[in-house]
């Protein structure tokens, strides 16, 4: 049996999906496989700011965690840290490195950060000998990228469940996901500004963790700028029965994110039988059908997003229809046992 190190550098709490992916595949290997699980702090909180120049020469330290491992798996959101770290592995071949890719943020910026962070990011898989993606959006952004390299495309598994409501409060809105820019929050305000003309008794619900403080001050005053202080409410994380609660009074799932590498939380939705609107981006289209089993706006517009929200409030047939959608993409959704067999797979074929 081959054996394993993977590099785990979050806690082992999930607060989005790509934490949800990771904690699910590490599940199966302690399950089924030889693992060894190196608890790694995230680098963002132990290097601050200057301290950042030094990282990837300090992560160093984790080359004598791996030593007589087949295999190491390393997440891709720490690129920027662990690019030495993987180096090193390489050159002293010390096991075979796997990456799991979930979203390319150089996608999300602008500018030299764009260009900077595609090099590093490049550079990064290519060091690696194969790629884990979990969605079909990752494995054709990767595909292209490095048209050589190995690929395994490993969903995560759900569990076909598909239920409906008939608690649903007309008007009220959800969002479920962390705080920060990338989720594309401030568009949704500005949307709901407008649908608030047409639908007085609208309401949103955003549930998740605020990640990045500075982006939460700034939404709140656009929330009191357009005058929704009494709109908006601020969830925070809950607890699963709770947040199935909520599901269940809600009658739209509105998910403006601008970089998904899955968005898992909208099958999450579907599955309570609540239409999603999104915009048309990087994995939206590739979970969304347009008009079967959910509504995109074009990407970063506001007024096309609150359009799509007025399009489905309220409209008994239109969210009958696209419930029906949902049911389909729920029931074609890969189980646990699928989930395992891939992995099996994968690890089996490496040498």
């Amino acid at each position: 049996m081959k054996r394993s190190a993977f590099f785990f550098n979050h806690p082992r709490q999930v607060i989005s999906g790509g934490h949800k992916y990771n904690e699910a595949l590490l599940n199966c290997l302690e399950a089924h496989h030889d693992v060894d699980t190196v608890m790694m702090p995230r680098c963002a909180e132990v290097y601050p700011s200057w301290r950042k120049a030094y990282a990837p020469l300090a992560e160093l330290k984790w080359v004598k965690a791996v030593k007589r491992h087949d295999l190491v798996f390393m997440d891709d959101s720490c690129f920027r840290y662990h690019l030495l770290l993987l180096l090193v592995l390489r050159i002293l071949r010390r096991g075979i490195p796997i990456v799991i890719i979930h979203h390319f943020p150089y996608l999300n910026d602008r500018g030299l950060m764009r260009i900077a962070n595609f090099v590093w990011q490049y550079i990064y898989y290519a060091l690696c000998r194969c790629l884990i993606v979990p969605s079909p959006y990752t494995q054709d952004v990767a595909g292209r990228l490095y048209p050589g390299k190995r690929i395994f495309y490993i969903p995560i598994p759900f569990g076909k469940k598909f239920e409906t409501s008939d608690d649903e409060v007309e008007g009220r809105l959800l969002f479920v996901g962390t705080v920060e820019r990338r989720k594309g929050l401030h568009y949704l305000i500005r949307a709901l500004a407008d649908v608030k003309r047409w639908v007085p008794s609208v309401h949103l619900d955003i549930v998740g963790k605020i990640v990045d403080n500075s982006y939460y001050r700034k939404l709140v005053d656009d929330i009191t700028r357009h005058q929704l202080q009494t709109v908006v409410s601020f969830r925070g994380r809950v607890s699963d029965e709770a947040l199935d609660e909520i599901y269940r009074k809600a009658e739209v799932f509105v998910f403006p994110s601008l970089l998904e590498g899955y968005g898992m939380v909208m099958i999450e939705a579907m599955s309570h039988g609540l239409p999603v609107v999104a915009f048309d981006n990087s994995a939206m289209p590739y979970t969304i059908q347009h008009g079967v089993n959910g509504l995109l706006a074009e990407n970063r517009d506001a007024e096309a997003l609150a359009g799509c929200i007025r399009e489905i409030v309220g409209n008994r047939e239109l969210r009958q229809k696209l419930q029906q959608g949902m049911r389909t993409t729920v029931g074609s959704l890969k189980t646990q046992s699928d989930f395992e067999k891939a992995i099996s797979k994968m690890i089996h074929s490496l040498r």
